[in-house]
């Protein structure tokens, strides 16, 4: 996965495709969709319990998106100062 911490969004996903972004390594030309990674993120206030909640609900969200793209899901907790990321993987 370390090759992911040095992506950029290269454009809004569709609706129904279970992401909010297309994500690919930074520099990279994307004249189609063929390797980036679709990302679904959400981020909220509350605790930890709420993150890791969230975090199952945007992997199924993903799971269920109309694309055979790999995805990734995370959630941001900015009073917790926490970020957790997953694989999505079906």
């Amino acid at each position: 996965m370390h090759e992911l911490l040095n992506v950029g969004a290269k454009r809004r996903a569709e609706t129904r495709t279970g992401a909010d972004y297309y994500i690919a390594p930074l520099g990279q030309e994307v004249e189609d969709l063929e390797g980036c990674f679709r990302l679904e993120v959400s981020g909220t206030n509350l605790g930890v319990s709420e993150i890791k909640r969230r975090l199952r609900e945007k992997v199924d969200q993903a799971l269920q998106g109309d694309s055979n793209l790999p995805a990734l899901a995370c959630v941001v907790g900015f009073r917790a100062k926490l970020i957790i990321m997953q694989t999505v993987e079906s």
